[in-house]
């Protein structure tokens, strides 16, 4: 009866090492492709803030850290809003 437990016991843990590296690949490679997803999506909000910036105040120079600050600022209250 113990030899049969013990034969249980590694076939189960057998089931789950294989379950589980044929599921992880998989889950990694969802998870990066979800923060692609999520980049992209920050980088076509930051091309229209930078759009409408540019549109609101055409004259004159801008410095990349003065857009960005706007935009980070323009966003946190976006967030404080919800």
């Amino acid at each position: 009866m113990k030899i049969a437990k013990r034969i249980m016991i590694i076939f189960g843990v057998t089931i789950a090492i294989i379950a589980f590296a044929t599921w992880w690949p998989s889950y990694t490679a969802y998870r990066i492709r979800g923060y692609d997803i999520a980049a992209k999506e920050d980088l076509k909000k930051l091309y229209k803030a930078a759009q409408s910036y540019f549109i609101e105040k055409p004259i004159g120079t801008h410095s990349t850290w003065i857009l960005l600050r706007n935009t980070a600022t323009h966003q946190l209250q976006t967030l404080k809003l919800r």
